[in-house]
């Protein structure tokens, strides 16, 4: 970065900017929002695209072909994909996935794409590890006209997927991946298992068995897992009132730590009550604003 330079701003006369992240060091990732008005129909039509870092030359995260009716334009101009990974060890393609659940490895420079998956009815929530495989997916199917909740996991050994949870929605827990460890055969699985919170824990994927827990509050929910480009344990969310981070990770931990000592941020006890199960605890709050790491470079 170059603070000492003007910035550059990306700007559109008749697209509002929804979202911008960077998915390459000198490649962003746009998604642009547009009215629209057919006949009494009116809507918004949102679409994502890939520019580099002074908006000059902007390009569909996937190739679009040219449309032959006004009707065909009207279609193509609805469609959407999103990007699945950014694929941060690969230099030049990003993982994105179009309306129809098809994956394509798309080159970010040239614009080309490679279908690597052939989408399903399905299945759907597909979710990939550090290396950029797909290793998870999900179900909703009926019984007794009640929806229940399919987890789908590949078995690194067979390359197949597996059925490995049914949570019925009536019953509000539903067990999903939260992430993947750097044992192949671990994964992170959210869910309640003791009491009324839902914890993370590590979860076996040969023996289909729960082992020790990764993450549990007596208070509060957790919220899922952080890691690193690599796979490796950062921390774990959890759903207090700040949605605050545990870090694992020591330097992430202090770094926390002394951004509230540099901005002089007092945390102070505060009475909570559990409004589920009436218990009741002190837990630490920020004596005013707050302040935490929110995100953090490769490197």
């Amino acid at each position: 970065a170059h603070i000492d330079r003007p910035p550059a701003v990306l700007s559109s006369a008749r697209m509002a900017f929804k979202s911008v992240e960077f998915i390459k060091n000198d490649r962003l990732a746009v998604i642009v929002q547009q009215t629209y008005t057919i006949g009494s129909s009116k809507g918004h039509l949102a679409k994502l695209y890939i520019t580099d870092l002074k908006g000059e030359k902007w390009n569909p995260a996937l190739p679009e072909s040219r449309a032959r009716s006004e009707n065909a334009e009207l279609e193509k101009n609805l469609l959407n994909p999103e990007i699945l990974d950014r694929l941060p060890h690969d230099p030049r393609k990003i993982l994105v996935v179009d309306d129809n659940g098809d994956v394509f490895k798309a080159d970010v420079y040239s614009g080309a794409a490679e279908r690597v998956e052939r989408g399903s009815e399905r299945f759907g929530n597909l979710q990939t590890d550090a290396k950029g495989e797909i290793r998870a997916k999900t179900e909703i199917d009926y019984q007794d006209g009640k929806a229940f909740y399919i987890q789908w996991i590949k078995n690194p050994a067979t390359g197949q997927f597996e059925e490995h949870f049914r949570s019925f929605l009536k019953d509000r827990n539903v067990f999903g991946i939260s992430g993947f460890s750097s044992d192949p055969n671990i994964v992170y699985v959210q869910g309640v298992r003791n009491g009324d919170k839902a914890g993370i824990y590590e979860y076996d994927i040969r023996t289909k068995t729960f082992l020790e827990p990764a993450f549990e509050h007596k208070m509060f929910d957790a919220g899922g897992v952080f890691e690193d480009i690599d796979g490796k344990l950062l921390g774990f969310s959890y759903q207090d009132a700040a949605g605050s981070i545990y870090w694992t990770d020591p330097q992430l931990a202090a770094m926390n730590k002394g951004l509230r000592s540099a901005l002089s941020i007092k945390m102070v006890p505060q009475d909570w009550t559990d409004p589920g199960t009436g218990q009741t605890a002190k837990i630490n709050v920020a004596d005013g604003a707050d302040v935490r790491v929110a995100s953090w470079a490769d490197d």
